[in-house]
């Protein structure tokens, strides 16, 4: 009885623990510019035309944006559910993250057999300053989406190898990859050499390699994978030459938009702020797992810290790097540092000889309490007031008001909304407006304005204006100037 209060205590512990980080506040910042506003296009436009296959931008084929449409597909669900907005666009990638947290505590409790361990890892997963972050689980990007397929399928693999080797497994173990690539293309598959290696490691490859049902499962994979590709092709012709161009060549072996960092650049960022304070007790967790007398923590131990490197190499050669491309090794980063709580108990048995399981596990269960109170706490705080960084806050002026255009009703019928550049995530929110009701527009083109009522928050685009047409200021907000023009001056012509 004492047990199953225990582990029910521990469960609606994990819910709270999980949900604040993963859904407070989740529609609190508007669609940021890249990623998260590309794949918002993609779903609204799905969403209206009702074409599943080919994903567009602007009505058009979008060629830039190549990857498989999982993640849209799922945007298009809530879309149709909740209806348009940032809840729709993020709830996919928040879940997931729920997902990924389940997938954590369920495997430690199972086959770890410790709902600590479980509660623990999750604990330092929700407090990661790289994973509750903008580009993963607090917008609407593939990676958190990507993290979940990832992290099941090499905790399927670790089972399949060490646990239990029924085939189910193995077909599990398929499914999450297929899924892992449906969502974002090749990054799906960047763990498969972890894979191969810790098949030699474990001197399991032969008998694998023997496995008939092995084969059936490349085969499920080919048919799923290469059904999907081709069948773009066959509508969108030249998609998949775009697909070689922009996600098997180019982000590996050249540096794009700019992104060219260091070799230790994933390790330097996991040190200063993806990964603190926990990057610390990471060492003493894979101590723990080491030094455990549970041969199956053992093993983990040694697999997570393969997985881990090996990962950080192989993005650490590429050309290309962005922080998140890390963050699939966090789950198992997490589980690593939890470890630590075997550690923590085998402790207190040789400190405190008279102690049972239950004051071992309530000593460190206290222990875990005091170590996460602030890094979790400032989470909380992150979460809880959702502030832009201060190289955005300028940037985001006019998403902040379109946002409040879209839920407070303000009428811009007539006017021209200019911005200067890639605008996805200004045109997520003209095409809402434009769904109820008003007559907004949107344009690059700040060199050919005819006369006309704008809308204007970039430096360039107003000296523009006020050195080369007469017109009249109709209102300011912060940065954000609404213009009246009615003709070119004479600097203008």
């Amino acid at each position: 009885m004492k047990f199953i209060k225990q582990k029910q205590f521990l469960i609606i512990l994990f819910v709270l623990v999980t949900c604040f980080p993963i859904f407070l506040h989740l529609g609190a910042i508007p669609v940021r510019m890249y990623d998260e506003a590309r794949l918002a296009i993609n779903a609204y436009e799905m969403s209206e035309s009702g074409n599943c296959i080919v994903t567009t931008f602007e009505n058009e084929p979008d060629m830039w944006n190549t990857k498989p449409p999982l993640m849209i597909w799922l945007q298009v669900l809530f879309i149709k559910w909740i209806g348009i907005g940032e809840l729709a666009i993020r709830l996919p990638s928040a879940i997931a993250a729920f997902l990924t947290c389940i997938l954590l505590f369920w495997f430690s409790a199972k086959y770890l057999r410790s709902y600590l361990i479980g509660l623990f890892a999750v604990v330092v997963l929700v407090s990661s300053q790289g994973y509750i972050d903008v580009h993963v689980v607090r917008t609407g990007d593939y990676d958190s989406l990507l993290v979940l397929f990832t992290t099941f399928s090499s905790l399927i693999f670790f089972i399949f190898l060490e646990y239990n080797k029924k085939t189910k497994y193995l077909y599990l173990f398929t499914a999450g990859i297929i899924l892992g690539v449906l969502t974002k293309g090749i990054a799906g598959l960047l763990l498969m050499p972890v894979y191969f290696i810790y098949l030699l490691v474990r001197k399991d490859a032969i008998k694998l390699f023997k496995n008939k049902h092995l084969y059936f499962n490349v085969l499920i994979f080919i048919l799923i994978v290469s059904g999907y590709y081709v069948l773009r092709e066959y509508y969108n012709p030249g998609y998949i030459q775009a697909v070689v161009k922009n996600e098997l060549f180019s982000r590996y072996f050249e540096t794009i938009e700019g992104h060219k960092h260091e070799s230790w650049f994933y390790f330097k960022q996991l040190k200063d702020w993806q990964f603190t304070p926990w990057v610390y007790i990471f060492p003493l967790g894979l101590a723990s797992g080491f030094l455990s007398k549970d041969k199956l923590i053992k093993k983990f131990a040694g697999y997570s810290f393969l997985l881990v490197i090996i990962y950080f190499i192989i993005i650490s050669f590429g050309q290309t790097k962005l922080v998140w491309y890390a963050i699939p090794t966090f789950p198992f980063l997490a589980l690593s540092v939890a470890l630590v709580i075997s550690g923590i108990r085998n402790l207190i048995g040789i400190l405190f000889l008279r102690f049972n399981d239950f004051y071992k596990s309530l000593v460190a269960f206290i222990i875990v309490v005091l170590f996460s109170f602030a890094p979790y706490n400032k989470i909380i705080q992150k979460v809880l007031k959702p502030k832009e960084y201060s190289w955005d806050a300028e940037f985001y002026e006019t998403g902040y008001y379109l946002k409040s255009a879209v839920k407070n009703d303000i009428p811009l019928n007539g006017y021209i909304l200019i911005h200067n550049g890639y605008y996805a995530h200004n045109l997520f929110y003209v095409n809402i407006l434009h769904d109820k009701g008003n007559d907004i527009q949107i344009t690059h083109d700040f060199k050919n304005i005819i006369s006309g009522k704008y809308i204007v928050h970039q430096a360039e685009v107003k000296e523009y204006i006020e050195n080369n047409y007469n017109y009249v200021l109709i209102d300011e907000i912060k940065n954000i100037r609404f213009y009246k023009i009615t003709e070119s001056n004479e600097n203008g012509n």
